[in-house]
C-alpha cells in the first residue's frame, strides 16, 4: 500500500512539473520503483546509485515536495573577510587618479590613509571592477633610454 502511494505521488509530481532537471529525477525515481530496481535504473540513466539515493532521500525527507529536488545555492551567505566597500572605493579612486602600479598604490594607501592591503588584494579589487593595469611587455621595467 505504501509503495503504491509513493508511486502515485511521483506520477502526480511528474505530471505537474515543468522543469526538465526535476522531471529527469522524477522519472528516475519512477523507474527505480519498478521491478528492475535502483541499480539497473541508474545504469540505464548513466548515473551512479549514489546520485539516486542522494536525491531520493532529500525528496522523501521533504514529504515528496518538488522544491527538495532543486539545486541549493553554493554561494556563501556572507563573506566576513571581504574588503569593505569604502576601502575598495578609495583604492579605485587612487588608482584612477594616480595611474600608479600596485606596489606604489599599496604604499600610498598605507602612508596617506593608514590602510594596509597587500598588492594582490589591490589587484583583485581593480580586476573585479575592470580597472586592472595592462600587463607590461617584456623588458619594460629595464628599458634603455634612447
Amino acid at each position: 500500500m505504501k509503495k503504491i502511494n509513493v508511486l502515485g505521488k511521483i506520477q502526480n509530481a511528474l505530471q505537474t512539473c515543468q522543469e526538465a532537471n526535476l522531471r529527469y529525477k522524477l522519472s528516475l525515481f519512477l523507474e527505480a520503483q519498478g521491478p528492475s530496481g535502483v541499480v539497473a535504473a541508474c545504469r540505464r540513466a548513466g548515473k551512479a546509485p549514489r546520485f539516486y539515493y542522494y536525491w531520493w532521500n532529500r525528496f522523501r525527507d521533504s514529504g515528496f515536495e518538488l522544491k527538495a529536488l532543486r539545486e541549493k545555492s553554493r554561494r556563501p551567505r556572507r563573506s566576513p573577510r571581504k574588503t569593505p566597500a569604502e576601502i575598495e572605493g578609495r583604492v579605485l579612486h587612487l588608482a584612477r587618479e594616480s595611474g600608479e602600479g600596485l606596489e606604489c598604490l599599496r604604499r600610498r594607501l598605507e602612508r596617506e590613509h593608514r590602510i594596509r592591503l597587500s598588492a594582490s588584494t589591490i589587484y583583485r579589487i581593480l580586476r573585479a571592477r575592470g580597472e586592472s593595469r595592462p600587463p607590461r611587455g617584456p623588458g619594460a621595467r629595464h628599458a634603455r633610454p634612447t
